[in-house]
């Protein structure tokens, strides 16, 4: 039997800045002394929905595709296995409009905690 000890952390994202056409990385920052047991389990894009996996512009649920799925079928929007950062391939100017959060689930507790919203600016022609 073991005996989990809950500590009170938090999870953030940084605003971020990219040139425009280019990919932009957001990263979810959990503490160091909870990393092994967090994990991203999704991003929110204002209202929308991103979650690792998902098909067509890399969103789920209702009016949840972030402008710019690609007919083509690439995802701009993705979540990487792992490390659970948010890649934003061919940065539009709308895309430094909405904010930015990250949904994170502990594997021993079950908590889920999200952090505070944060922005992306793009610069650039």
């Amino acid at each position: 039997m073991y005996t989990i000890v809950r500590q009170e952390y938090e999870v953030q994202v940084y605003k971020s800045h990219v040139l425009l056409g280019n990919t932009a990385v957001l990263r979810c920052v959990i503490p160091p002394f909870v990393r092994d047991y967090v994990t991203v389990t999704a991003w929110l894009r204002d209202d929308a929905l991103i979650l690792p996996g998902a098909s067509e512009g890399g969103a789920s649920g209702p009016e949840s595709t972030p402008t710019g799925g690609s007919s083509s079928g690439g995802n701009r929007f993705v979540v990487t296995l792992g490390s659970g950062d948010l890649v934003i391939r061919g940065a539009r100017p709308e895309d430094g409009a909405p904010h930015y959060i990250c949904v994170t689930r502990h594997m021993l507790t079950g908590e889920r905690k999200k952090s505070l919203p944060a922005t992306l600016t793009v610069t650039g022609q």
